[in-house]
């Protein structure tokens, strides 16, 4: 009799999906944030080391 409206903007996938999307983004951002902190830091550190033993050696 009735025909239920089945639309994507009404299912609970959806809501589901949006939701995960939402809450692993900014945590995405921050882990690609901190690996490139981390390269950089790691970088600088083996730069000056090297630089450090070319001088006393």
């Amino acid at each position: 009799m009735f025909k239920k409206d089945y639309s994507l903007r009404n299912t609970i996938f959806l809501r589901l999906i949006v939701t995960f999307l939402l809450i692993m983004l900014p945590i995405l951002v921050f882990a690609a944030y901190l690996y490139q902190w981390i390269m950089q830091t790691a970088s600088s550190d083996i730069r000056s080391s090297a630089s450090a033993q070319t001088v006393f050696t």
